[in-house]
């Protein structure tokens, strides 16, 4: 579907938080972060973007992955959290996130994107988007 690349990906466990949460638990970091071109279908494909350097918290309880305090800097910026549940029908279980988007090939897509896996995007203006989406955890 889509190949993700980093220059340098550094993972940090956190082990108090993971004693906390009862789940394993760190802190990854990444510089020179793109995704590649996403296919959408066998035959419509999104071109790809950089994500830039960035950082998030992650944690896994068997079930969901949880990713908190997203943050990268590149043509695609982000900054929020996720909840993803990927064995389920609804992978995003939760989203609350901000989406600036600096690259317009990959904006111009976006729908196309968002029909294809149905995500919770809101446009707030262009190049300024939000994915939400309320839900609580089984």
């Amino acid at each position: 579907m889509v190949d993700v690349f980093c220059k340098t990906l550094t993972v940090i466990p956190d082990v108090a938080a993971s004693i906390l949460n009862m789940a394993p638990t760190c802190r990854v970091a990444f510089t020179g972060g793109a995704l590649g071109e996403i296919a959408v279908t066998p035959l419509k494909k999104i071109p790809g973007v950089t994500v830039g350097d960035g950082q998030v918290r992650v944690s896994y309880n068997g079930l969901e992955l949880l990713l908190e305090n997203l943050r990268s800097d590149g043509e695609l910026s982000m900054n929020g959290t996720l909840l993803l549940a990927p064995s389920s029908d609804r992978v995003i279980r939760r989203a609350d996130m901000t989406l600036n988007i600096k690259s317009e090939p990959f904006e111009k897509e976006l729908s196309s994107l968002q029909a294809a896996f149905g995500l919770p995007l809101q446009q707030a203006s262009p190049g300024r988007w939000y994915l939400r989406r309320t839900g609580s955890a089984q």
